[in-house]
Order: C-alpha cells, then sequence, then structure tokens
C-alpha cells in the first residue's frame, strides 16, 4: 500500500502513461518482489550451510552434498540471477525506470533488510524465548509427522 501510495504522490501521470497506477505500478511491484525473494533463497541457501558445518549443529545429518555443496551451488546461481537482475533492473522496467519509485527500489529493498534485521535483534534481546522458537514449528511438526507414521 505504501509504493501505490508512493506513486500517487510522486509519479506524475505523461502522455505514455496517463494512468500511472495501472502502467507501472504492476511492472515495478513484480520487480521488486522478485528481488526481494531471490534474495531470501539465496541467503537460506546460506543459512544452511552455516547451520550445519559453520555452527556444527545436528551433526548426524550433515552431510556434504545436501547441506554443503547443493546450498553452495543454489546461492551461487540465484547470488549470479540477483546480479542479472540488478544489471538489467532498467531494460526490466521499461518505460516505468523513469519513475521515482523505480529509483527507490534497491533502497526499499535494503530498508526491508534493515527493519528485519532490527527487528530481529530487538526480539532477540527482549524476548529470548520467543526469538529462540522463531523457524521451530516446522521442524517440531515434520518430527510429529515422523513419529505418527511409525
Amino acid at each position: 500500500m505504501a509504493i501505490v501510495l508512493a506513486f500517487f504522490w510522486l509519479q506524475k501521470p505523461s502522455a505514455q502513461a496517463p494512468d500511472v497506477a495501472y502502467d507501472y505500478v504492476f511492472g515495478l511491484l513484480a520487480i521488486l518482489g522478485t528481488m526481494i525473494i531471490l534474495i531470501c533463497q539465496t541467503l537460506c541457501s546460506l543459512s544452511v550451510i552455516s547451520y550445519f558445518h559453520i555452527q556444527k549443529n545436528h551433526q548426524e545429518t550433515a552431510n556434504w552434498w545436501r547441506t554443503l555443496l547443493a546450498p553452495l551451488a543454489g546461492a551461487l546461481a540465484m547470488g549470479y540471477v540477483v546480479y542479472l537482475l540488478i544489471h538489467n533492473l532498467t531494460f526490466a522496467a521499461g518505460a516505468a525506470s523513469s519513475s521515482p519509485v523505480f529509483k527507490a527500489i534497491p533502497y526499499i529493498v535494503l530498508a526491508t533488510a534493515v527493519i528485519g534485521l532490527a527487528f530481529a535483534l530487538v526480539l532477540r534481546k527482549a524476548e529470548p524465548a520467543r526469538y529462540k522458537i522463531m523457524g521451530r514449528t516446522v521442524l517440531d511438526e515434520s518430527r510429529e509427522r515422523e513419529r505418527g507414521t511409525r
């Protein structure tokens, strides 16, 4: 909603795009969403390596292929795709590349990352028990499913 409001306030209608909301918003939001998802997937691949091989958690399930090489290959490939997206951002945006909202996309991505990191750090300090269980729901549910099938 904030981005749509930014279009309303910042983007002036032009001959190319008399109705900016319909002409630019979808394309720019698709670029923004794609960039954020690709960066998250890259970080997730790196976090698998960190969890199993750097922090040495669950050594019994660590595997050279499944928890080291495959995530590394995925992180490198996704990192390259993020590079390609950034390198070709103006082409991907087309006519919307002149929009002030387009120019703000890298800052929006960075702000999202900083806000998320700040939230995690505050949560870790203020509510350590809640921070500690983040991400455990899926793991706990899968263990319960395994127990129920045996």
